[in-house]
């Protein structure tokens, strides 16, 4: 899975994307501890607060007429399903739903060419806002809220690390995250009868088919 868009790549940007945004209940919260990065990998961060007042470019994503695919972590051809917003909430101060590799730059994502077209511009004044100059070190946490902002990683050759102009083995990259949700009521209507915990949303509000 070197080449993909998901947590298990290495050899592509990652680009930035607020966790699960295929889902209408994703992570309320996301919490990343680095166990170990001696590639030196910089992680990707932005924020939609970053572009301060609301722009014509943005106020289009507030209409729920874009395709929002699952992510490359499932192996599916067919990824046109029901459509959402970009940006939800308070029209001044907006969350965001978003996820650059799978609306913008995926092939099959279905998107028609008002809201590619939407969607480009609103990614080309973001991509400006990314702060890549992060480079975490073991046992830093980052604890990122997920409605407010995206995030990624730049590509990398794993089990490689540069020393005096040298190259040498080392350990692989390895983070561990953790997702929270802030209320279990939120997401009631998603999970099954007898078991509150099990989320049961498959894309945004649909549930998995159990037949």
């Amino acid at each position: 899975m070197a080449a993909t868009q998901t947590g298990s790549g290495s050899k592509t940007d990652l680009y930035v994307h607020t966790e699960d945004a295929f889902l209408h209940n994703q992570a309320d919260f996301l919490s990343f501890l680095y166990l170990r990065n001696e590639e030196k990998v910089p992680s990707s961060l932005y924020s939609i607060r970053s572009h301060g007042a609301i722009n014509e470019t943005m106020e289009k994503l507030f209409e729920a007429i874009y395709q929002c695919p699952k992510d490359a972590n499932y192996d599916e051809d067919a990824t046109v399903g029901p459509t959402t917003s970009v940006l939800y909430g308070n029209k001044k101060f907006p969350f965001i739903r978003f996820d650059a590799a799978e609306q913008i730059f995926n092939d099959n994502a279905g998107q028609t060419p008002e809201t590619l077209y939407n969607l480009t511009e609103f990614w080309n004044e973001a991509k400006e806002l990314i702060n890549s100059e992060y480079i975490p070190n073991s046992g830093d946490l980052i604890f990122v809220n997920n409605h407010l902002c995206a995030h990624g990683r730049n590509a990398f050759v794993a089990g490689q690390r540069e020393e005096n102009g040298e190259i040498l083995k080392c350990e692989r990259r390895q983070m561990l995250r953790m997702m929270s949700k802030t209320s279990l009521i939120h997401i009631r209507s998603v999970t099954q009868t007898n078991d509150p915990y099990f989320v049961m949303e498959e894309h945004l509000g649909q549930i998995f088919n159990l037949d």
